[in-house]
């Protein structure tokens, strides 16, 4: 089961941006580990799609669960009933896990990440949240 400690992040509607601009495929963002304080740097887009893979991977109550943890309003939509978080702002949240490589420490991290304007991208980290430790747990992400 997975167990998510208190976000020591959550939706702020004045957040910096990581990113705002082109070459989205550049986009990377950085945080602090939770556990020991090392620098933590992904790539944003493969972050998105790793932890897009692992979060609807996820059982429907864990998937409820970290929707809710940070503060989002979750979702299930469409015929092939998909699960969603969206942000307070109406946009859809990308979770994924990082890792530190340091402690191996993992947390949650929820994205919010869209395009402004045609070719002008927005990335935002607007949640983090450490992974507790379960017994027998695997997580990618």
């Amino acid at each position: 089961m997975l167990q998510l400690q208190t976000p020591v992040l959550t939706f702020s509607s004045d957040r910096s941006p990581f990113h705002d601009g082109m070459n989205e495929e550049t986009a990377a963002f950085e945080l602090v580990c939770i556990v020991c304080g090392e620098s933590i740097k992904r790539n944003a887009l493969a972050a998105i799609s790793a932890g897009e893979h692992w979060y609807r991977g996820l059982r429907r109550d864990e998937q409820h669960e970290v929707a809710t943890k940070f503060g989002l309003k979750f979702s299930v939509e469409g015929p092939k009933e998909l699960p969603y978080a969206r942000m307070p702002n109406g946009r859809y949240a990308y979770f994924s896990v990082v890792a530190c490589s340091r402690c191996d420490g993992e947390a949650v991290v929820a994205l919010d990440f869209y395009e402004r304007q045609p070719a002008r991208f927005i990335g935002t980290v607007q949640g983090v949240a450490a992974i507790s430790e379960q017994p027998g747990d695997t997580r990618e992400a």
